[in-house]
Formats: structure tokens, C-alpha cells, sequence
């Protein structure tokens, strides 16, 4: 049996800054979540990455109300539902990733420095500091010491 390609390979890159104005349809977005939730459990490695990818599609999700479209009563519903359903990841997980699609530091970063975060626990770090200095994006020097 052949190994399934990378999803990181195969898809471009998601234009984090711009996802409210991004054309995604709903079946894509389906697609895209399922392709990312999967990916997680293959890619320990670019965890971090996938998280903040699958948190640009949950984005437009919530911006466009595509959930409507999946049958969902409300965001929170898509979220706690058809989310886990789709991904096979925890609702907190896509809570989480939309957290970090919402991080200026995190979607600031080029992929191997976000393939050089070595946890979620890490990203978390970043994503908390960020929230807690108000400060936006940080510097290099304070992802260093997050980290």
C-alpha cells in the first residue's frame, strides 16, 4: 500500500492574513479539515503548522458562516459536532487552532521556524504571551525565552 502524500506538500499555502476575503467554498473547507485533521496524526514533526493551517480554514469557516451550509446551528454547534466528526480531532483542538490562526507571532512565521516549535505546549506558550503582553506579534528574543 502506498503512503498517503503529506498534505503540507500537496496543498499551497494558506494565506492566513487575508481568510475572511478568501473564496473558499464549503466543500473545500470539508475537504481541508479532514485533510488536516489527518495530517496531524501523521506529522508529529509539523504539528505546530497543521494546527495554525487548520485554524485559517476554521477561520473562514466562522467568517463566512459556512457551517450554516454543513447543516450546523450555530458556530459552537459546528465546533462541538461536526468538527470532531469531519477532523477526528477534540472541539478543543479546533478551538485551539483557531487560536493560533488569530496569533500575529505564529502566523508571522516561515514554516521551518514553526517546524522548529517543538509542542503545541510551546505554541500555546506563545499564543498566551501574546494575549497577555497585548502586544501583538513578539520579538524573536521573546519566542526564544517562551520557548
Amino acid at each position: 500500500m502506498t503512503q498517503p502524500q503529506p498534505v503540507l506538500e500537496v496543498l499551497p499555502p494558506l494565506d492566513l492574513q487575508s481568510c475572511e476575503s478568501t473564496a473558499l467554498p464549503c466543500d473545500a473547507a470539508v475537504t481541508l479539515i479532514c485533510q488536516y485533521g489527518a495530517s496531524e496524526r501523521l506529522y508529529h514533526s509539523r504539528l505546530v503548522r497543521i494546527r495554525l493551517l487548520l485554524g485559517g480554514v476554521l477561520l473562514t469557516v466562522q467568517d463566512r458562516e459556512l457551517w450554516r451550509e454543513m447543516g450546523c446551528a450555530s458556530w459552537m454547534d459546528f465546533l462541538k459536532r461536526e468538527f470532531p466528526r469531519l477532523s477526528g480531532l477534540e472541539a478543543r483542538s479546533g478551538s485551539e487552532a483557531l487560536a493560533f490562526a488569530h496569533s500575529r507571532t505564529l502566523t508571522q512565521m516561515a514554516p521551518p521556524e514553526l517546524d522548529a516549535i517543538p509542542t503545541l505546549t510551546h505554541a500555546r506558550a506563545i499564543v498566551k504571551e501574546e494575549r497577555d503582553t497585548g502586544q501583538g506579534a513578539l520579538s524573536i528574543a521573546s519566542v526564544a525565552r517562551v520557548n
